[in-house]
């Protein structure tokens, strides 16, 4: 580990320093799949360092699936939205129902 003239650590093998900016290695970032400006909850696994990719939505997409959500709980309540037992019993809804 270094210590940076501004008294700051430094891990070299991953390019992190402590100052809230971050760096990783172009090799990993391409096997994960990540582009500049995706979100990673980052945190302390058993003694490892754990990244987890995050999704980061507007609040009115948000807000819009809370609306959207407690719809279709209060349908289920009055009976108005069929609940299926099994993914067959849907299917069979779906074909007795459908428009093809």
């Amino acid at each position: 580990m270094q210590i940076h003239k501004k008294g700051r650590e430094r891990v070299d093998s991953c390019g992190f320093t402590f100052t809230f900016t971050d760096t990783i290695s172009a090799p990993v970032v391409s096997s994960l799949g990540l582009k500049e400006g995706d979100q990673l909850e980052i945190f302390a696994d058993n003694g490892k360092i754990s990244m987890i990719p995050v999704a980061v939505y507007p609040d009115d997409y948000v807000e819009q699936l809370r609306r959207e959500t407690a719809e279709l709980r209060d349908n289920i309540k009055s009976g108005k939205q069929p609940v299926f037992d099994s993914v067959d019993a849907f299917i069979d809804a779906l074909e007795s129902t459908s428009r093809f």
